[in-house]
């Protein structure tokens, strides 16, 4: 039976997978060989009939990670008219003894939670002698017949001052302040991306997260690299009014100090910055001529060159960072903060960014 589900779970196609099984198999199959075939039946979307769903039921009833599984199979393919509400009620509280951290989170909002026991080894690219370059295509590839799922979201940690042994723990997972790189990617093993979207840059610092729709994940082997790239252009990506211009922006002021490595903040009064989400841009030229507060000349500003760091920040007034996504050093920093509604602000005269000692 293990070797029959391993073939099923590396088929290609959806429609090709076999799925059917012998008479008598569910008496002689154990629980975990169960589980897996309760998940090639989610990911493959297969019905379960009434009869085998009565012998899975009364196993599931002392298997907690089977009813788990059971479960799953019966919210996802919305079948629950297979289940009794007693007979769910029974599993759902069998079901929690699997584990506490069989509770899932999600790392973004809008993203399925991922589960510590769904924790697989499949990442092959990176792994952590890799330097992606940004403006040049990376190819992320991985062994799709052992994720289960069809779709997946890409995450990158935006947390840098992390050992490798920090992602070792589930609960260490849920700290981790990830950056939703990339959504709805075809489980086929491989994807390509420009490290410019990832919005960060560093030696030996990243790792990236692969998660399904079903919960499963997989980290990247080792701590990657990405190199310094530059701005696209000019760098703007989000369309600004002129005439909404507001002064807003409280940290940085002029001649503060951010330290690479060191957990830092941008704020500003999002009651007077209108909408719900903005970007954040960091100057990458010289800060002469843009001027600040209420006073901005903007033909300057889109004549200068930004470097987009952050995007889809909710409007709260504070974003936490890692200096480190400036992508730079040195003293002659500007923030250029747009909304989703064409409000735009800029900091004060120049900031620095100084390496951690």
């Amino acid at each position: 039976f293990n070797v029959w589900l391993a073939y099923q779970a590396s088929i290609k196609d959806d429609s090709s997978a076999t799925l059917t099984l012998p008479e008598g198999a569910l008496k002689v199959m154990t629980d975990e060989q169960l589980t897996h075939w309760l998940l090639l039946l989610t990911k493959y979307q297969r019905q379960l009939t009434a009869q085998p769903t009565e012998q899975v039921l009364e196993r599931a009833k002392e298997s907690p990670k089977l009813a788990h599984q059971l479960l799953e199979y019966v919210e996802l393919n919305n079948h629950t008219e297979l289940l009794s509400a007693s007979d769910a009620l029974t599993l759902t509280k069998v079901a929690n003894k699997y584990d506490h951290e069989a509770i899932g989170f999600s790392l973004f909002p809008s993203t399925p939670p991922i589960y510590a026991k769904k924790l697989v080894n499949v990442v092959a690219t990176p792994k952590a002698s890799t330097t992606m370059e940004m403006g040049s295509a990376y190819e992320i590839t991985w062994d799709s017949s052992k994720l289960p799922g069809n779709k997946l979201n890409l995450f990158i940690n935006h947390d840098t001052y992390r050992q490798e042994k920090s992602y070792q723990n589930f609960s260490n997972i849920k700290t981790i302040r990830w950056k939703h790189a990339a959504s709805n990617i075809e489980n086929d093993g491989k994807f390509s991306i420009d490290p410019y979207e990832f919005m960060a840059n560093g030696a030996d610092k990243f790792k990236i997260l692969l998660a399904s729709e079903l919960g499963y994940w997989s980290l990247s082997d080792g701590l990657f690299s990405i190199s310094s790239g530059v701005a696209k252009d000019n760098g703007l990506e989000h369309f600004f009014k002129p005439d909404l211009l507001v002064d807003v922006i409280t940290y940085p002021k002029a001649f503060d100090i951010y330290t690479v490595g060191k957990t830092s903040e941008i704020t500003w009064d999002h009651n007077a910055f209108r909408g719900k989400y903005l970007h954040l841009y960091v100057l990458h030229d010289d800060a002469k001529g843009i001027g600040s507060g209420n006073n901005v000349d903007v033909e300057t500003v889109y004549n200068k060159r930004w470097y987009l760091f952050a995007r889809h920040i909710e409007n709260t007034g504070q974003y936490q960072l890692d200096p480190a996504l400036f992508n730079g050093r040195g003293n002659n920093y500007k923030i250029l903060m747009i909304s989703d509604l064409g409000y735009w602000s800029v900091s004060e005269e120049r900031f620095s960014v100084l390496n951690h000692r």
